[in-house]
């Protein structure tokens, strides 16, 4: 993961976490030898391969993981106000109905112009590109 290579590289970043583990003192909150020890795990596992019979273990013991309530996106829906999104509880739905929200995320972002240019300007150049080295697509299947 990138955290922990971050982690075990920039000092700062690993005293800040520390701290902030040291602070949040809850039962999920890995503490830093939890975290050094899966950092020497992966070390030894590091380029070695995994048997068939492995991985049908590993996939057996991860079968039922983050299910329901152990998901940590259980019980949370998505609303908003036309300008912006926002992640609450299902049981507060009704609230945030009542002041004017609307349930769902926005279909999409609206782009800046000078995004929506360099977006513009992207396919330009893909579409010369391609042309120039005789690439054919069917882009009306997207």
């Amino acid at each position: 993961m990138a955290w922990q290579k971050r982690f075990k590289e920039d000092p700062i970043f690993a005293a800040a976490l520390r701290a902030k583990w040291r602070i949040s003192g809850s039962k999920n909150s890995r503490t830093e030898k939890a975290v050094k020890a899966r950092i020497d795990l992966a070390k030894k596992r590091r380029g070695t391969k995994i048997s068939d019979e492995q991985k049908v273990k590993i996939s057996s013991s991860m079968t039922g993981r983050n299910r329901g309530k152990q998901n940590s996106q259980f019980g949370t829906c998505w609303i908003n106000n036309g300008l912006e999104d926002k992640k609450i509880k299902k049981i507060d739905v009704k609230d945030w109905l009542e002041i004017g929200w609307h349930p769902g995320r926005r279909k999409m972002k609206p782009f800046s112009e000078e995004r929506r240019l360099r977006m513009s300007e992207a396919g330009k150049s893909r579409w010369a590109y391609e042309k120039i080295h005789g690439i054919k697509r069917d882009y009306s299947k997207r």
